[in-house]
């Protein structure tokens, strides 16, 4: 989850929201080095995009990975300086990058 940035190069939304591709950052430093360990990307499909046949798709819209990172990044956008994907905030921390441990938290 380090590895993912919310830069431009790194968070490309397709068009209509159909995919997202997620490109690792090119400061990640994976702990295995190798060609296959560097430059990952992944690729996620939108689950039941429109046009929506019933009102159960349009439910199911809401299960969708690809809307939830648009919403995420949408939101976040106004109080984050920091390109990394997921931070932790609050009193303690204010805005700072989340450590590996944070995640299960």
């Amino acid at each position: 989850m380090q590895a993912f940035s919310i830069a431009k190069a790194c968070l490309i939304f397709a068009e209509a929201r159909t995919k997202v591709m997620l490109h690792t950052s090119p400061a990640f430093l994976p702990k295995t080095i190798s060609a296959f360990h560097f430059n990952q990307s992944v690729e996620l499909k939108a689950f039941h995009p429109p046009p929506f046949q019933s009102d159960r798709e349009r439910q199911l819209r809401t299960l969708c990975s690809v809307r939830a990172l648009a919403y995420y990044v949408n939101r976040t956008q106004s109080w984050k300086q920091l390109e990394q994907f997921f931070v932790c905030y609050g009193a303690k921390y204010h805005v700072k990058p989340c450590l590996s441990k944070g995640y299960s938290n």
